[in-house]
């Protein structure tokens, strides 16, 4: 009997846990971008490689830089970052935290752990950074977090998905992305 209370108490708990889980949780959409390198007739690449890499495929030991590859990484540069900064809306909703929206202006959303980690961060000789609005670093660290860029191994395709609460922002940070990329 003793067991069985046990058993049916940490069952209910769990059960309670995982329902307040879920009720206070924020749902993540991913919202996906394909793309691949379209050649022009200037452009086509030439050799064995070359057609290879027109009908998709990349051949072992093919170390030619290629369009798709310098767009992934335009997609992690600073350019690429302010050309989101330029976009008010997204800016205002990626860090909404800190918008403050009746006074139509950026503000410090001090926590209330702030303080002791400060205090800590001085304590340990760890400089202390002033708050500053959100600019191109800030909006490069949230895509470290928040996009994923896979390269396919066999085709020119690659994937670029964005993780977001609201899947029309989504695809706005993607659409934006995308036309900066491609215009750098």
């Amino acid at each position: 009997l003793k067991y069985r209370l046990i058993f049916i108490s940490v069952f209910v708990s769990s059960v309670a846990l995982g329902i307040a889980y879920l009720h206070f949780s924020t749902y993540k959409y991913t919202a996906e971008l394909r793309v691949t390198a379209v050649y022009s007739s200037q452009q086509l690449p030439s050799g064995i490689g070359g057609i290879a890499s027109l009908a998709g495929v990349s051949l072992p030991g093919d170390k030619q830089v290629t369009p798709i590859a310098l767009y992934s990484e335009a997609l992690r540069s600073r350019d690429i970052a302010d050309a989101v900064v330029a976009d008010k809306r997204l800016m205002q909703h990626i860090f909404a935290r800190n918008w403050d929206a009746e006074a139509n202006e950026w503000r410090q959303n001090a926590g209330p752990f702030d303080a002791v980690v400060n205090g800590a961060k001085r304590l340990l000789g760890v400089p202390v950074q002033a708050w500053h609005a959100p600019d191109s670093a800030d909006v490069q660290r949230h895509l470290q977090k928040n996009m994923a860029i896979i390269e396919s191994q066999k085709t020119n395709v690659t994937t670029i998905a964005v993780n977001d609460p609201d899947p029309e922002m989504a695809k706005r940070l993607l659409s934006v992305l995308n036309s900066a990329a491609d215009n750098y």
